[in-house]
């Protein structure tokens, strides 16, 4: 045992004094609030101190001691213990122009829509700094840098999608309409519409999720249900059953938190097909077909008012290639869609792109437009502590049942 915590010193001490990309800072402090009695390391830096985002602990740190003792990200600390830690600066980061074809559903001198195809990252970040999308929204629109020049690295960011996430997606073209944009997001007044594909059928037809999300403890790369997240709504429906026991789901979050729509699908126990981060391994699939499949979530439509408008715009995104390959999803949209509207947003042929923009592209009926209009309100799902008795989920090591709240 002994010699094991030489070595992991050794090896602490090796990974805490590696060279740093940028300028090294230090603080100290005295732990001295009781809220972080038990608290994690990390916790107490980004929280207590404000140094950096938890997620950032592990790149930024150089050096950390409690008490005067090396210590890791993971330890416990208690009030009266002495915290010193030496950190990076973060290198800077800077977005650069790239040529990219780009699928532009619409763009003016304030803003520019485009359908963001699955496996392209939306902005620059850790790991990902040139082919993302906005590398090449910078080669597409030449004074987009100049009209940010405080924000190198997020020049017109309004929102993103995950890289495996195809869609409708916007960027603002000037600070005004970034302003009027991120404002209707802020406060929800922005309508958004997604198709996905999962694994397995939702515990009810439609109703409501209405779960806290929160950065996973054991993996800080993945987000859970947590009772300390943030709040985190989604309604759903259930357009129909396809092959292989999967589902095509209709989903219209209320709030925009980060891996929610995955994050919520999983919880209800039917996992978007393809997520290899969220989602499980079918026992007639082999374990390396989940590392290669391709996540079927899709940003099918965008409501919002664009910078200068007096009525809110509706953007649609035509079906991708890789849903409808999967078997049933056409034919499922064909029953829930108008023939009129269907055929332009299942038809892949650029050249009746302009019969996508003049057909609406309505998940639904006539009567009930449900990718534009408010979902049917059902049950609303939210987890509680439940003893022992049916309907019981196994749930981060705890037990939990499922507790319905009609709306």
């Amino acid at each position: 045992a002994v010699g094991r915590d030489r070595a992991h010193r050794r090896r602490h001490a090796r990974g805490s004094t590696c060279r740093p990309a940028g300028a090294v800072r230090s603080s100290e402090a005295l732990v001295g609030d009781e809220r972080f009695a038990g608290a994690r390391l990390d916790s107490y830096l980004a929280t207590g101190l404000r140094l950096f985002p938890r997620s950032q602990a592990r790149a930024r740190v150089a050096v950390v001691t409690v008490n005067g003792r090396p210590a890791k990200l993971a330890t416990r600390l208690c009030p009266g213990d002495r915290v010193a830690v030496s950190y990076r600066d973060p290198e800077p980061l800077t977005a650069v122009a790239e040529e990219m074809e780009l699928s532009v559903l619409h763009e003016d001198g304030d803003a520019i829509v485009l359908d963001k195809p699955s496996g392209v990252v939306t902005h620059p970040g850790a790991g990902n700094r040139t082919g993302t999308l906005l590398n090449g929204v910078l080669g597409h629109c030449d004074r987009l840098r100049d009209a940010f020049p405080d924000e190198p690295a997020r020049p017109g960011v309004v929102h993103r999608l995950d890289k495996e996430t195809s869609g409708v997606i916007v960027f603002a073209k000037s600070p005004h309409a970034h302003l009027a944009l991120t404002r209707q997001f802020a406060q929800r007044r922005v309508r958004k519409r997604y198709l996905a594909v999962v694994d397995g059928r939702p515990p009810e037809a439609g109703g409501t999720v209405d779960l806290p999300i929160g950065r996973d403890d054991r993996d800080r790369t993945r987000f859970s249900v947590a009772a300390r997240g943030r709040p985190a709504i989604t309604r759903y429906r259930l357009l129909g059953g396809l092959a292989d026991g999967r589902s095509l789901v209709l989903l219209a979050p209320v709030t925009g938190r980060t891996h929610q729509l995955r994050v919520h699908l999983a919880a209800l126990g039917c996992p978007v097909a393809g997520d290899v981060v969220y989602g499980k391994r079918r026992r007639s699939e082999p374990a390396s077909m989940l590392l290669h499949a391709s996540m079927l979530l899709h940003s099918a439509s965008l409501r919002l008012r664009l910078p200068g408008a007096e009525e809110p715009s509706r953007f649609r995104a035509p079906l991708p290639e890789r849903f409808r390959a999967a078997p049933g999803v056409v034919d499922c949209l064909r029953m829930s869609v108008p023939q009129v509207d269907v055929e332009p947003a299942l038809d892949a042929d650029r050249g009746r792109r302009s019969m996508a923009r003049k057909h609406d592209f309505v998940v639904g009926t006539a009567e009930q437009p449900l990718a534009d209009g408010p979902l049917q309100r059902g049950p609303t799902f939210r987890r509680r502590r439940a003893a022992d008795g049916p309907g019981r989920q196994r749930v981060a090591g705890k037990d939990y049942r499922w507790q319905r709240i009609a709306d």
